[in-house]
């Protein structure tokens, strides 16, 4: 046995191919369906103000960055990104969305936008919890 620090995304490819070899030929790959787009607000002057990036697998949408900078927060820009996230997510077939966050972040920036907790873990980071939300988006 050997544990690496810090594996190369060439070990990570093979162990992800080994993985899928031997899978039943009627499972079906997630990664397959898996695209990917990215909201974004930029200034009058073309600076990047905030933005969400985000997977989109068969019915489900994955928020897996969101960002506002420190001068655009307050501003309605979040909830903006947030809700052309969603909007998106319908349009490509998504009838719910999740998202990953830490106590320390924005639990409720995500509750007042309708997102509910469905897991909480407890000293994820010493101290901290990891929060999953999720929404539905669409019937």
């Amino acid at each position: 046995m050997m544990i690496q620090d810090n594996p190369s995304a060439d070990l990570y490819d093979q162990l992800r191919g080994a993985v899928l070899a031997v899978r039943p030929t009627d499972a079906p790959n997630v990664d397959r369906y898996a695209k990917t787009y990215a909201i974004t607000k930029k200034d009058d002057g073309g600076k990047l103000q905030g933005g969400a990036y985000v997977y989109v697998h068969p019915g489900w949408a994955y928020i897996d960055l969101v960002w506002v900078d420190s001068r655009a927060r307050g501003k309605g820009v979040g909830r903006r990104l947030m809700e052309e996230a969603e909007a998106e997510a319908q349009r490509r077939g998504c009838h719910s969305a999740y998202l990953w966050t830490q106590d320390y972040e924005a639990p409720g920036f995500y509750e007042k936008l309708g997102y509910r907790k469905f897991v909480e873990l407890d000293n994820f980071i010493p101290g901290h919890q990891r929060i999953g939300f999720m929404k539905r988006i669409a019937e």
